[in-house]
């Protein structure tokens, strides 16, 4: 029986390939999110290989991948940039994406997109930077102009959250997005059925499936949040949750 392969298992088999056959010096890869980075990982820690991620910038996700057959020091120079815009009018991250995808970009090219109200920053492979500050000059209908600098001038902002305090009868995916996001348990099983739920940066579609503390939830129209702590339970025997909202 022929064995089936997603995506990121193609992905992860190119990568051990390459590792088993890596010459002297740094191999340079694309960048991955955190859950590709952890399958890589495992993949690879019995491979005689060092490895190392750099994403730009201390609270990125999307991390670039290096390998070597020798001990991979820190300040390696990284084949990573910065394209920077300031823009004077609303932008949100799926717009960027969007039209940085419509130019012909993979997105395993690009690297972390932070937007905040004047600029908008996205983290790119140094060798398609040009291509983007002189083929991105438009977005919603408006003239933008992207420069680009060396990563050491990205300028991020540590992330913001507000808690709150949620009540579920199970660990179940459907009753967590449910209680976390307001919304009705049928509503939330139809977000999870659409592939619109992640945890931990992978996508979910089965509403039995069973969370636990600790886990990253993104919910796509709804925001993110982290099932922080277990404070008890009530008199009716439901779960009393701390979950931790990204700003």
């Amino acid at each position: 029986m022929s064995q089936k392969y997603n995506n990121t298992d193609i992905m992860v088999k190119k990568i051990s390939y390459q590792a088993e056959r890596l010459s002297d010096g740094l191999a340079f890869f694309d960048f991955y999110d955190p859950s590709q980075q952890r399958r890589i990982e495992g993949e690879l820690k019995h491979e005689p290989v060092d490895l190392a991620f750099f994403g730009g910038h201390e609270f990125c996700e999307r991390k670039m991948l290096c390998l070597s057959t020798e001990e991979i020091e820190e300040g390696i120079p990284w084949p990573i940039v910065l394209c920077r815009c300031e823009v004077d009018f609303e932008v949100h991250h799926r717009m960027v994406l969007g039209a940085v995808m419509s130019l012909g970009i993979a997105r395993e090219i690009i690297g972390d997109i932070i937007i905040d109200e004047k600029c908008i920053q996205i983290v790119v492979k140094e060798h398609i930077a040009d291509f983007i500050a002189v083929n991105f000059v438009r977005l919603s209908n408006r003239k933008i102009q992207f420069e680009v600098l060396p990563i050491s001038q990205i300028e991020v902002k540590a992330p913001e959250f507000e808690f709150g305090n949620i009540s579920i009868a199970s660990f179940r995916l459907d009753a967590i997005i449910s209680s976390a996001c307001g919304i009705s348990r049928e509503a939330a099983t139809d977000l999870i059925k659409g592939g619109r739920v992640k945890i931990n940066h992978e996508e979910k579609t089965k509403s039995s499936q069973i969370a636990k503390i600790g886990d990253l939830f993104s919910v796509k129209g709804k925001g993110r949040f982290i099932l922080e702590d277990f404070s008890g339970t009530t008199k009716k025997g439901r779960n009393k949750i701390v979950i931790k909202k990204y700003v």
